[in-house]
């Protein structure tokens, strides 16, 4: 069998990965694994996957490396292009039930410097209420309400329900900036939010990083400013349950010594 060039491996699979229905940021995930391994995939070992998935100490990107090349190369094989099924020997990682995953404080400053509007606009709206795709998509200019204590934003979560969140400065100033009192982001659907969102993060941050993280980096970001109050960021997530939010709040590595440090006895 002719041995491919990476390129030509990529042509393939991308054209493959169109003919099924597959979309653009499928393809161009499978680039960035196939140009990570360093060699030809029919020349690949098991050793050189392992290392595209060690790239990351995050658990969740090994695990979203690992899926990927498992894909690839199963569809490499698939049409022929390729006779190599080392990837059968790649162990399959998963993302552990309770795995926060927010974006670190300079990742943050990065997209807000970086990303195209609307996506940055939507970016920050999630990043500063938690609101979910679905909820983001559903804003408009009259559900920011003003009360007692000041302005709310009205999300339009799960079930239908409707809860609000404390709005940020930075929210009010967007919301007036629209002039409007209907949609605020214009997104076809909620599912376009999160995928636009997640392929204009990645064109930034690279592959890995999704929309839903910035639900994430407002628990973890509630949940330190609140004093580690986890019903306070239950209540903000707007989670019926604390166990959900557990998933949203990443906890320092040194907050378990520093809590036993200041036992006595």
């Amino acid at each position: 069998m002719k041995v491919l060039t990476t390129a030509e491996a990529i042509a393939i699979a991308a054209h493959a990965r169109e003919v099924s229905g597959g979309s653009k940021e499928t393809s161009k995930l499978d680039a960035f694994v196939l140009r990570a391994i360093g060699v030809p995939p029919q020349e690949a070992t098991l050793a050189h996957l392992e290392a595209v998935v060690l790239r990351s100490q995050d658990r969740g990107t090994r695990a979203t490396y690992a899926k990927r090349l498992r894909s690839v190369f199963e569809l490499l094989n698939k049409v022929g292009a390729i006779d190599n099924d080392v990837y059968l020997q790649l162990p399959k990682l998963r993302h552990p039930k309770y795995l926060p995953r927010p974006f670190a404080d300079d990742q943050v400053d990065r997209l807000m410097a970086e990303l195209p509007e609307p996506h940055r606009s939507a970016v920050q709206f999630a990043l500063l209420t938690g609101a979910r795709a679905m909820e983001v998509y559903a804003f408009e200019g009259q559900h920011l309400v003003g009360g007692a204590n000041g302005y709310e934003v009205l999300l339009h979560g799960k079930g239908g329900t409707r809860l609000t969140v404390p709005a940020h400065p930075a929210i009010i100033e967007l919301v007036n900036s629209r002039h409007t009192l209907g949609p605020i982001f214009p997104y076809r659907n909620a599912h376009r939010v999160s995928m636009d969102c997640s392929i204009a993060i990645q064109k930034v941050l690279g592959p890995g990083y999704t929309f839903h993280m910035c639900r994430h980096t407002f628990g973890t970001r509630v949940y330190k400013a609140s004093g580690n109050s986890l019903l306070l960021t239950q209540q903000l997530l707007r989670h019926q349950d604390v166990s959900s939010t557990l998933g949203y709040v990443l906890v320092s590595q040194n907050a378990p010594r520093a809590a036993v440090e200041l036992l006595t006895a």
